[in-house]
């Protein structure tokens, strides 16, 4: 994708983003990463919520205790 809009040259993200619907974000990456010659790492999975495992760790066993004695097979 960045290696496409690389050759368009001036206004290759416009275009590519208004005509082709790619996101220009994705694209700035990509070109980043032409740039360094590695992946670009932006840390996206450190962002967000922590599962409820992480604030309660019995959570799964009580769940469980609970619905076992009425649980049909």
């Amino acid at each position: 994708m960045a290696s496409v809009v690389k050759t368009m040259g001036y206004g290759g993200q416009q275009f590519a983003e208004k005509y082709l619907g790619w996101n220009r974000n994705t694209i700035r990456k990509g070109r980043k990463e032409l740039d360094i010659g590695k992946d670009f790492v932006d840390h996206n999975h450190r962002c967000g919520r922590r599962k409820a495992e992480h604030y309660h760790p019995d959570l799964l066993i009580h769940i469980q205790a609970i619905v076992e004695p009425s649980g049909q097979t």
